[in-house]
């Protein structure tokens, strides 16, 4: 009997000694150099780029902490990813396991400005285009990363970021992060990013958005966009960014003191000075082309030099102030637009110096009680026109334009009577469009129907009355749209540049 049982001691001593010899003989496996090249190379051929690992400590026979790890671009010309510490841990059970990746005090570079398009593309599928599905990996989590996306439309970065990424058993990824900095700009609330993207050969992100506090506009990124820097101006709100059928980008919130001029280099014209608080309830972006812009909100201090070119060799200081109730333009029509306003100082010398016929001095002030387009169609406006003589000298109007008004509005031709240039005291016009009908008005006078008074042998005469009947004008915006639209998009930005030049 005691034989028998030294014989089952020194088994189970052989036993548990085999054991644990071959359990330390794994680990020191594990822990070794050689085991850590290896490792070095099945990463490198799954991302198709060169992976460095300083250090594998194994925790279990299913984790295993990674340290020091450096990622590189083919042939190691730059870096974009660095890690101290990755946690790569089983989550579910032995059966039917499932893993998660635990990223901590690191940083990944996703682009920089200086790359183009395909380099862009290239880091993206490297990065992100594989199949994580068949590695069961469902989570991963960040704690501490640095990351910047130089997008060739835009540009994204944060610091000390935070959040998980979950991966579903197609291997569709969702990721949720926040930051409390993005491209350099501090927050004192945090900036929360939520992404979708499929991985994959195929790779594509379906939809980025940026939900961020009130931060200054220049913190957005935006200047490839814009094309210029943008320096002023506050905002909060929402960024998207989408890469289904094309790219687009869009913005909703609100933008407080922003300068038009930043905001509106590429539009036609443009710049236009002035100052902007608007609800932008949608701006998107095609590629690097506006797509859509919906908003309201109020447009002050419009240079309206920068409206109409001409006015530069007039002087004067014509500021535009316009309250948009709602403005709704998509695919270069608008769909919607209403608003009223008000503009001070307009020289009437470069007002008719554009017409063509005829020359009237002073200024006239612009009340724009009402203005609806619906569809591209000016359906109504109610507006008033009043000018006032020059300060320093009485105001004059010429006889063509006296007589084209007279002709136009009561049918008369008073040419024979009219001196070559009459003073005037008073004129003012109020124009109310309902459809396609025009009605004109009087302001002033005994019986508030007096379009223009004038001056004759020391005496004031109403010369003008408003006429007893409408006029019909068609539809005023697809005339002046027939008549753009014989020129192509170019020709029309080129004259419009050289109307701008000093």
């Amino acid at each position: 009997m005691l034989r028998h049982r030294i014989v089952l001691l020194v088994l189970c001593v052989l036993l548990v000694t085999g054991s644990f010899s071959g359990t330390l003989a794994y680990v020191l496996h594990l822990r070794s150099d050689a085991y850590r090249e290896s490792a070095e190379k099945r990463l490198s051929a799954l991302l198709n780029m060169p992976v460095d690992i300083g250090r594998i400590h194994p925790l279990s026979f299913s984790s295993s902490r990674f340290e020091h790890i450096r990622t590189w671009l083919p042939g190691r010309s730059l870096q974009v990813f660095a890690c101290d510490q990755a946690l790569w841990r089983q989550t579910g059970r032995e059966a039917d396991a499932t893993y998660a990746l635990d990223l901590q005090d690191g940083w990944l570079l996703v682009g920089t400005g200086s790359w183009g398009r395909s380099e862009y593309d290239a880091i993206l599928a490297s990065g992100l285009g594989h199949d994580f599905a068949s590695l069961r990996l469902r989570e991963i989590h960040l704690d501490d990363l640095d990351f910047r996306w130089d997008h060739p439309s835009f540009q994204l970065s944060a610091r000390a970021a935070g959040g998980v990424i979950l991966l579903d058993d197609d291997g569709i990824g969702t990721a949720s992060l926040h930051s409390r900095q993005l491209n350099d700009h501090a927050s004192s609330e945090p900036i929360h990013i939520h992404a979708r993207f499929v991985p994959g050969a195929g790779l594509r992100f379906e939809e980025v958005v940026l939900d961020v506090p009130r931060i200054p506009l220049s913190a957005l990124g935006l200047n490839t966009l814009l094309r210029g820097p943008v320096t002023e101006g506050t905002f909060a709100g929402r960024v998207t960014y989408r890469e289904t059928d094309a790219q687009r980008l869009s913005l909703t919130g609100s933008v407080w003191d922003g300068r038009l001029d930043e905001l509106t280099r590429q539009v036609i014209g443009g710049p236009f000075r002035g100052r902007m608080d608007v609800t932008l309830d949608e701006a998107s972006f095609v590629g690097r082309r506006l797509g859509a812009l919906r908003f309201h909100g109020r447009l002050v201090e419009v240079c309206l030099h920068d409206l109409l070119p001409a006015l530069r060799d007039h002087g004067g200081t014509g500021r535009l102030q316009l309250d948009v109730a709602q403005c709704e333009y998509v695919d270069g029509r608008i769909r919607r637009f209403s608003a009223s306003g008000e503009a001070e100082g307009l020289p009437l010398q470069a007002v008719t110096d554009l017409l063509g016929f005829g020359r009237v001095t002073g200024t006239v002030d612009l009340r724009i009680h009402s203005l609806l387009v619906d569809h591209d169609r000016l359906r109504a406006a109610d507006i008033d026109l009043i000018a006032a003589p020059p300060a320093d000298r009485p105001g004059t109007i010429d006889k063509e334009v006296i007589r084209r008004a007279l002709q136009q509005l009561v049918g008369i031709d008073a040419a024979p009577v009219l001196p070559d240039q009459v003073e005037y005291t008073q004129l003012g016009v109020k124009l109310l469009l309902s459809g396609e009908q025009l009605t004109v008005r009087g302001t002033h006078g005994p019986d508030g129907r007096t379009i223009l008074t004038v001056k004759l042998a020391g005496r004031e005469w109403g010369l003008l009355k408003q006429p007893d009947r409408a006029f019909a004008v068609g539809d005023l915006l697809a005339l002046a749209r027939h008549r753009v639209e014989q020129y192509g998009f170019d020709d029309i930005e080129t004259w419009w540049t050289r109307q701008h030049e000093p």
